[in-house]
């Protein structure tokens, strides 16, 4: 609701939606937010968000499972990982699987952050005209067994954490966390400013 308050802010009539995704409930809507998802869309819902970018629409993704989405952000040259991300380093409250991001590319989402919190996240990574705005650093690692902790065998590597792409005329985020936009953890870190960066970068 803390999320859904700052769109308001901005001046924008925040609705749910309980349907199924057509091109007739995309009608009149600047931005649309997929928020933890846990069944994956259909071929129709996805032609009528690849319609609303295309036209000029913007699109949040935030994960919470990897699987449901997969497809989706793939169309849109942003893959998703099946595993969960594990970090070395920055760690809160000493699991690795919360940790602090402190990589970020120049860009209108990123303005001003300094460090965003992340509580269980999976991996990113842009292809095509997609761009990471935000990443890991260097020793993180896929915990492909899921048992918290570096386990030989398992990828070390830096990995997207958010990404962007330019579809037509609209604009494509993908956040491969959606607890930031949480209310528990909306105030942690830069979280919150973040939330307002993508919020005042859909309203441009």
């Amino acid at each position: 609701s803390g999320f859904a308050d700052k769109f308001n802010a901005a001046a924008s009539a925040v609705a749910i939606n309980r349907e199924k995704i057509t091109q007739q409930t995309l009608e009149g809507v600047r931005s649309y937010v997929i928020a933890g998802p846990t069944e994956e869309l259909g071929p129709h819902e996805m032609a009528a968000l690849h319609s609303f970018v295309s036209k000029g629409g913007n699109l949040l993704v935030l994960l919470h499972i990897s699987s449901p989405v997969a497809r989706l952000t793939e169309s849109f040259g942003i893959l998703v990982s099946n595993f969960v991300l594990a970090e070395q380093s920055g760690n809160i409250g000493g699991q690795p699987q919360d940790f602090h991001v402190t990589r970020f590319t120049d860009h209108p989402v990123t303005k001003g952050l300094t460090k965003i919190a992340i509580y269980g996240t999976w991996g990113l990574m842009a292809e095509k005209k997609s761009i990471e705005v935000a990443a890991t650093s260097d020793k993180a690692w896929a915990d492909l067994n899921r048992d918290r902790k570096f386990d030989e065998g398992e990828p070390v590597a830096s990995f997207g954490i958010i990404a962007i792409s330019g579809y037509g005329s609209g604009k494509v985020v993908v956040v491969a966390d959606d607890a930031p936009f949480a209310n528990k953890f909306l105030k942690e870190a830069d979280n919150g400013r973040l939330a307002d960066n993508i919020v005042g970068w859909c309203n441009e």
